[in-house]
């Protein structure tokens, strides 16, 4: 699986660079199509579906 940060590595291996920053790596994966199949964490004091309805 890729991320931003395996991505800069990468390109930073293969170009010869001292250092990519992920942000770069990041903004590549993005320029390919590829989004985040991750869900995000939910926050711990997040409200239960009761007090949504509230």
């Amino acid at each position: 699986m890729w991320n931003g940060a395996r991505v800069a590595r990468w390109i930073a291996q293969t170009t010869g660079r001292k250092q990519v920053y992920r942000q770069y790596g990041w903004a590549v994966l993005r320029q390919f199509g590829f989004t985040p199949q991750v869900p995000r964490p939910r926050h711990r004091q997040a409200a239960t579906p009761e007090q949504q309805d509230k």
